[in-house]
């Protein structure tokens, strides 16, 4: 019995043995796979980090020599393409997207026609009027003679101006119940102001509008303003309507030439009397101070006048002590669009259309004889330029030649309200 008892406490014995080593075991091998675990992370985390500074470098070695293999000046070029819901171009000096005249102008190349005011096939397309009043301010801002005159909107082609050429006689009357010594009334007359058409035709290929369209469009508006711009300070300043070469001023054979369209400043007083056409060769601001004298009353208030000079005189005034340059004139002073300084007062503005003459203020055909120049002084008041139509622009397509037509027109007039005597010219410096 005893040794029953005593087998059975020796066999619960070697039983609580095993179970406590199998539980030893399972606690070793738990505390192996948590090492093994924390250190598989450990390494994947390093991996990752690995691989990021890698993926970098790899970026910025890829940069780098992309940047070697371009064009310098591509870079810049493609930072002006932005990314968004469509491309945006860089076409101005925003910087990107286009006004709603652009966009009516790109309508124009793209589709080769313009809205219609009153109907399609009656002749009568207009560009839209953003487009229109886009380059009429445009052309407005280059006009630096246009700028000087006041300007009418003529309800017809030949418009009239009523004017008073002589004010009524006032007269003293020595007591009361005295009659005026006699009745008088203002001299009057009329301006007339004659409306001519000048024009401009731009041709445009297919192939252009169809792959330089957008970065043409600040461009071409641009390069129409300045044209009509040109066009007309050289009909006000040179015009003459004399067909025969030799009797026009200009001596233009050029029956289309664009100062054939109206009598101009220059050819007005070439007609007049010879004291407002200075000789001023024993010195220019002698030569324009005379002239002014010669004006008379119209040369009195100098903020009424103003000298159009060719690029010659403007830059031979430029050293004399009488020329104020802009910055001189003071804050008070009154600036006139183009204005680049004053002499005795008088406002100055340069004109490249004033070309070399000749001693007498002809143009002549032979470069050789135009060693000479002019400047033109005029009453401001007294000089009224006149449209009928102020800037038109017209779409037409030439299917046979793949060409778009873009016809640019204006009808203008010029009148003095006070003839000949409001003006004159210093010549032969």
């Amino acid at each position: 019995m005893v040794n029953e008892i005593g087998e059975l406490g020796a066999g619960g014995a070697l039983e609580d043995m095993n179970e406590s080593a199998t539980l030893k075991e399972d606690g070793a091998d738990a505390a192996l796979r948590q090492a093994v675990s924390e250190t598989a992370q450990r390494i994947a985390a390093e991996a990752r980090g690995q691989q990021q500074a890698l993926n970098r470098r790899i970026v910025d070695e890829v940069k780098a020599q992309v940047r070697q293999l371009l064009p310098e000046t591509l870079p810049s070029v493609l930072e002006g393409i932005k990314l968004s819901p469509r491309i945006v171009f860089p076409v101005s000096e925003r910087g990107g997207n286009l006004s709603k005249a652009d966009r009516q102008l790109v309508e124009l190349l793209v589709h080769g026609k313009a809205m219609t005011s009153t109907g399609a096939g009656v002749g009568d397309e207009w560009v839209p009027t953003e487009l229109a009043q886009d380059i009429v301010d445009k052309v407005r801002l280059a006009s630096k003679v246009r700028a000087m005159f006041p300007t009418i909107d003529m309800p017809s082609d030949t418009y009239r101006i009523p004017k008073i050429t002589a004010d009524p006689t006032v007269y003293f009357v020595s007591q009361e119940n005295t009659a005026v010594q006699a009745a008088s009334n203002p001299s009057t007359a009329y301006m007339e102001l004659d409306a001519k058409k000048i024009m401009c035709e731009v041709d445009f290929s297919g192939e252009l509008t169809e792959d330089s369209v957008v970065p043409l469009v600040p461009t071409l508006k641009q390069n129409i303003a300045n044209a009509l711009a040109e066009a007309e300070e050289d009909v006000i300043v040179n015009g003459d309507t004399a067909a025969t070469q030799n009797q026009n001023i200009n001596r233009s054979a050029n029956a289309y030439d664009v100062t054939r369209a109206l009598v101009g400043l220059r050819r007005t007083v070439y007609d007049g009397a010879a004291a407002y056409k200075v000789d001023a060769s024993g010195g220019l601001l002698a030569g324009m101070r005379s002239l002014r004298a010669a004006v008379g009353e119209y040369g009195v208030n100098p903020t009424k006048l103003v000298w159009i000079m060719s690029p010659k005189h403007y830059l031979a005034v430029l050293t004399d002590s009488s020329f104020l340059t802009m910055d001189k004139l003071g804050e008070k002073a009154t600036v006139l669009t183009g204005q680049l300084g004053a002499i005795d007062g008088i406002p100055v503005i340069m004109s490249s259309k004033l070309r070399d003459c000749d001693g007498d203020g002809i143009v002549q055909t032979d470069p050789a004889l135009n060693t000479k120049s002019q400047s033109v002084i005029t009453y401001r008041p007294g000089v009224y330029v006149g449209y009928r139509r102020r800037v038109k622009i017209e779409m037409d397509r030439d299917v046979q030649k793949d060409m778009n037509l873009l016809v640019c027109s204006m009808r203008l007039a010029l009148a003095l309200a006070y003839g000949a005597g409001s003006l004159g010219y210093v010549r032969n410096v």
